[in-house]
């Protein structure tokens, strides 16, 4: 979605203007309860996944952490959501 707003604000499709971008993609996708074995899921909680990463980048813009500092940041949301949802199927 970020790519699409960012090639429409600038009027022009650069390759190398989002990079990043699937690591932030991926997270919303996982955060918001996806499965990343497949087959659970659903568009509102991918939604869901979007707007709690979108208040934490924007929370950690507001108070100044840089880039990189952000990246770990959504790595370990990453992998905190993946062992939960394995803990989660191993309880099912």
């Amino acid at each position: 979605m970020r790519l699409f707003v960012l090639t429409a604000w600038v009027s022009a499709a650069q390759p190398l203007a989002a990079s990043g971008l699937e690591l932030q993609s991926l997270a919303a996708v996982v955060v918001g309860g996806v499965a990343l074995t497949g087959g659970i899921g659903g568009m509102l909680n991918t939604f869901y996944g979007v707007l709690i990463l979108g208040m934490l980048s924007n929370s950690f813009n507001m108070i100044g952490v840089s880039s990189f500092m952000q990246t770990l940041a959504i790595g370990v949301v990453i992998v905190v959501a993946v062992v939960l949802d394995r803990l989660r199927q191993q309880r099912a």
